[in-house]
């Protein structure tokens, strides 16, 4: 097991996150076995996040990210034929 990071204060787009939304505001209390920060989105919902997931980017947003990705490609899909269904593939941005 790997040693303590503090990552309080941490915008990840400055720790080689650069699509991140996330700011972590402080460490909350463990859950089964991983530690988990109080994080605040750039669209101002605060989550808490296993730190793993912070630090490898996974987690990237509260959600937000994700929705306008799916809403700019239904867009996309929509615009590409008006009467027949796209068979362009959509790839998922977690």
């Amino acid at each position: 097991m790997g040693s303590f990071i503090d990552m309080t204060g941490w915008v990840m787009k400055e720790h080689g996150i650069p699509e991140s939304r996330l700011t972590v505001i402080k460490r909350v209390e463990n859950r089964d076995k991983h530690i988990f920060w109080l994080c605040k989105c750039e669209c101002g919902n605060e989550l808490e996040i296993r730190g793993d997931q912070i630090r490898k980017g996974i987690a990237k947003s509260c959600g937000c990210y994700q929705k306008e990705i799916a809403a700019q490609n239904m867009i996309q899909v929509g615009r590409s034929n008006k009467n027949k269904i796209s068979e362009k593939r959509i790839n998922y941005v977690g």
